[in-house]
């Protein structure tokens, strides 16, 4: 699988509610359709709720056809005392066959910013 991760439409601000979207695509590499998931991890002071601290999450992408791509946006929240700095967020992606057997995995990550405004 061709992964790209990207954060988007920018950095964060500092010590300040607001949220980015960290977006996962996957190009198809393989002839027959796959089942793909992502699971995200991310440092303490960012969450992936607006309500609450939930730094750990597994998310359903889609179904992979053959020469296709599937993309998801996940929101990544920052609350009053996420300080100014580069935070690594990681990310494992699984892939399933059409009998729910893992075929691959690969383990990625992406640097999301955080800066005073």
């Amino acid at each position: 699988m061709k992964v790209e991760l990207t954060i988007f439409p920018g950095p964060l601000a500092a010590r300040r509610s607001n949220s980015v979207d960290l977006v996962i695509k996957i190009d198809a590499t393989r002839d027959r359709p796959m089942w793909y998931e992502a699971e995200v991890k991310l440092p303490p002071s960012l969450s992936l709720s607006q309500t609450q601290l939930q730094n750990t999450g597994r998310f359903r992408l889609g179904i992979l056809e053959p020469r296709g791509y599937v993309q998801k946006e996940i929101k990544v929240y920052a609350s009053h005392n996420t300080m100014p700095q580069l935070y690594k967020c990681d990310v494992a992606l699984f892939a399933y066959d059409e009998k729910a057997n893992l075929k691959d995995r690969t383990d990625t990550y992406v640097q999301l910013r955080c800066e005073n405004r």
